[in-house]
């Protein structure tokens, strides 16, 4: 490409950009909130609803925006989240705003909100403009597309303080092509297995080589992915955000750049704990990575005491978000995973109900966690004698359960952490010198965790 060219094709993407940027600008001053916040592209165990709902109860400007490209899985919160196809790197053609938007269960039957999403899932219009553009030479297609994707991250990522990025590089390029150029300054808030350094697993859980030795393991997971995704990130001079579990997995050159948080966890108003005399207790598995999960291991455990101990077993598999709280409510145990070595958001979840949770907890991350960490530590070695525990033992359910409501009350109450993360993002700015928008919060909603 000569010089002549590329400078022509960088002046229309800076004036796409700058007519997006204005479309930003107007949005932000209707909103007329201190700090903008934009999250994005994947809503990975509902964290993203979480952290956009509990941040707009603090005053903060937020934006939950998640690529199309895993779809809006039904056993995710869609609450406050955009699903766009945009930012989606295999596409026919782009389209924006929200392609679909949750129903909030107050709103069930508002025929309103009805209407709304049917006319956002529809399109007519768009659709029918789609269907001409589609018709058109390769060419002029191609510049159109190009035109509505630089508009677009424009408007959604311009006049924004910070981006809190959720796993991984699989979005459409011009997105990180504005975050280049722009100086965007961001967090990445890794998630699993998009940075899990499989060597290290190795050598200190003993168990992760049942999941690599599988047949349908996790082939991804590689210590170059892992490298080459870090490094990608730090280009743009964003942040390692990280839990516990994650923290193991930052390479040391990014570390002194690492702020570490608890997951926001939703609490139910009123929790329900696991009645100690209850004879026919309920065991709940969520195999939505048997492999990863070892969800093998739970059911031969589960096989073995049949006959044994008077109970009932379910798996959480293709459920609705809604109907699958439901049957962790009513549970008495709750079975998250036995070989991966950190607990996950099913966890936190079936904790904040108030039940005793199965899980496996690696030896090298046990001390990082707080000592009140209430887990019953599993593992397949020790599954069959943890769960006939809990299963025989009324009183250690129920007081497993009080003491799992309780850690969640302290550490994963979202308004502590939302008020977390407005530090967190504050700080960063300070560090960064970013000049954009007005980055002071009202000092009550930083307080809130204290």
């Amino acid at each position: 490409m000569s010089d002549f060219t590329r400078n022509i094709g960088s002046s229309f993407r800076s004036i796409v950009w700058s007519v997006g940027e204005r479309a930003a600008r107007r949005q932000r001053a209707r909103r007329g909130k201190p700090l903008r916040v934009v999250h994005a592209p994947y809503n990975t165990a509902s964290l993203m609803s979480h952290n956009a709902r509990a941040q707009e109860k603090l005053g903060i400007d937020v934006d939950a925006v998640c690529t199309t490209f895993y779809g809006a899985s039904p056993i995710q919160s869609h609450d406050d989240v955009k699903y766009v196809e945009w930012m989606y790197p295999k596409h026919d053609f782009p389209w924006t705003g929200p392609m679909r938007r949750a129903v909030l269960p107050r709103q069930r039957w508002n025929v309103l909100a009805w209407l709304k999403v049917i006319f956002d899932q529809t399109h007519f219009f768009l659709r029918w403009f789609t269907r001409q553009i589609i018709r058109l030479p390769g060419m002029v297609r191609a510049f159109i597309t190009r035109t509505l994707m630089l508009y677009h991250t424009a408007k959604v990522f311009g006049e924004t303080d910070i981006v809190h990025w959720y796993s991984g590089m699989g979005v459409d390029r011009w997105v990180f092509d504005y975050f280049r150029a722009n100086k965007t300054v961001g967090l990445t808030a890794w998630q699993g297995c998009e940075v899990r350094l499989p060597d290290r697993e190795y050598q200190d859980n003993p168990y992760y080589r049942l999941i690599g030795l599988a047949p349908n393991g996790v082939p991804w997971e590689t210590t170059g992915a892992s490298h080459i995704m870090q490094e990608f990130f730090n280009e743009f001079g964003w942040y390692p955000l990280v839990t516990v579990g994650m923290a193991q997995y930052v390479l040391p050159q990014y570390r002194d750049k690492m702020y570490q948080i608890f997951h926001p966890v939703p609490l139910p108003d009123v929790p329900r704990y696991p009645d100690p005399h209850k004879k026919h207790p309920i065991v709940v598995h969520a195999p939505s990575a048997p492999t990863i999960k070892g969800t093998q291991y739970v059911r031969d455990a589960v096989e073995f005491l049949k006959g044994k101990v008077d109970f009932e077993y379910i798996e959480l598999f293709g459920m609705q978000r809604d109907e699958a709280i439901e049957v962790i409510a009513n549970c008495d145990v709750f079975i998250d995973q036995v070989l991966l070595g950190d607990h996950g958001m099913a966890t936190l979840e079936a904790m904040s109900f108030g039940k005793p949770v199965l899980v496996y907890i690696k030896p090298s991350l046990v001390e990082g966690f707080p000592d009140d960490l209430p887990i019953i530590n599993t593992n397949p070695d020790n599954i069959i004698s943890r769960l006939y525990w809990m299963l025989t033992d009324g009183q250690a359910r129920h007081d497993f359960g009080m003491a799992s409501r309780a850690y969640i009350e302290k550490y994963h109450d979202p308004e502590k952490t939302a008020a977390r993360l407005v530090e967190i993002y504050q700080e960063v700015l300070e560090r960064d010198g970013a000049t954009t928008g007005a980055h002071t919060v009202e000092p009550e909603c930083v307080r809130k965790d204290t």
